[in-house]
């Protein structure tokens, strides 16, 4: 069930954020100038590899501020959700990610984030508290531009705390959005 969540998660999200401001030197550095906001939202449903039906819904809200017109640092949230009927098990997953990304040219950028995860004590441990996990992400991404505001956006990040006993079943991150 493990690596069915983290497929799940990694592959059929669509994501759908908002882009990070170009500024420039002569650009205000007033602070609307500087905040940018965006999110993610994905949600599938469906059968997994072992025939079981599943409903998948999550939503990623973030707030990012440009420190410089290379330097960017912010604030997410996220929250999933994950029922499989045939088995009556539901199951919500909450957390939040800081993150740091640095634009190295106008396409090719580095992200680094840490992401922390609470999940239901039932999937983890037959107790009644929510068990905690984090993530170290250290990655690269790729940005297509579609107009003045608009990119395809392709990121791969790499856990530097992975372990096998989380819930996710690679250290790799993967994630591809559009941003306007």
């Amino acid at each position: 069930m493990r690596l069915s969540l983290t497929l799940i998660v990694t592959f059929l999200s669509i994501n759908l954020v908002f882009a990070q401001r170009e500024i420039g030197e002569d650009t205000g550095w007033s602070l609307k100038d500087r905040m940018y906001v965006g999110g993610g939202l994905g949600m599938d449903a469906g059968r997994d590899f072992n025939g079981y039906r599943y409903f998948y819904a999550q939503v990623s809200p973030i707030l990012g501020y440009m420190l410089t017109p290379k330097l960017s640092t912010g604030v997410g949230i996220n929250y999933t959700y994950l029922n499989y009927s045939d088995l009556d098990i539901s199951t919500s997953q909450y957390g939040g990610n800081p993150f740091l990304r640095y634009n190295v040219t106008n396409e090719l950028f580095a992200l680094t984030e840490y992401n922390f995860i609470s999940v239901d004590p039932d999937i983890f441990n037959d107790n009644n508290e929510r068990v905690i996990f984090e993530r170290f992400l250290v990655g690269a991404g790729y940005t297509q531009r579609i107009g003045t505001r608009g990119a395809l956006n392709f990121v791969a990040l790499y856990d530097l705390k992975f372990t096998n006993s989380g819930p996710f079943g690679s250290p790799w991150v993967l994630r591809v959005f559009f941003s306007f």
